[in-house]
């Protein structure tokens, strides 16, 4: 009898061990799973930030400077064109800006795998929609260049085509970094 009483209490903490160990795996699987989220997040904010400082730069510098491919162009296509990448310049900073200051809590706030998948999916989902955005700033952007006689006009759209570009490299690349 006593044999079989310490055999079961045997048992049961083996078992209660085993249950123990599989769980602080899981927590580790869990943590490697939302770190690597965060990652991706960080990474996808990283060329936003890259294609905000080109943005910031390249219209500085269209200020500035009239390189040949504007040359025999009136100016206001130029000016526009560089106030259209500055004016996204800055508007993408503060997203950057705002989606990094979210990202810091995330590991407060996504405390399981429901939350991980809920996050990733909801994330996929708004850059996806986002990207079919972007084509009609590519088309309205084009559109606007190709047709409207007013050279101010004419810059806004190609700002506003370049910008729709980058915004969908952005989206895109985003909602196959969140869903896959």
């Amino acid at each position: 009898m006593i044999k079989r009483l310490v055999c079961t209490l045997f048992t049961v903490v083996v078992i209660f061990l085993m249950r123990e160990r599989d769980a602080g795996a899981d927590d580790r699987t869990f943590v490697a799973l939302r770190d690597n989220h965060i990652q991706r997040q960080e990474a996808v904010l990283g060329y936003l930030a890259g294609a905000a400082g080109v943005s910031l730069a390249g219209g500085a510098a269209l200020l500035l400077w009239e390189p040949p491919i504007f040359r025999g162009q009136p100016k206001e296509l130029r000016t526009s064109f560089a106030m259209m990448n500055l004016i996204y310049g800055v508007a993408n900073t503060a997203f950057v800006i705002a989606n990094f200051a979210g990202i810091s809590s995330q590991p407060d706030t996504i405390t399981n795998a429901r939350l991980l998948g809920w996050d990733r999916a909801r994330q996929g989902r708004a850059l996806a929609m986002n990207t079919g955005l972007d084509m009609i700033y590519i088309t309205l952007g084009f559109t606007l260049w190709a047709t409207d006689t007013r050279s101010i006009v004419r810059g806004m759209g190609l700002g506003l085509a370049l910008q729709g570009a980058l915004l969908a490299g952005f989206d895109g690349a985003g909602a196959m970094l969140m869903t896959h």
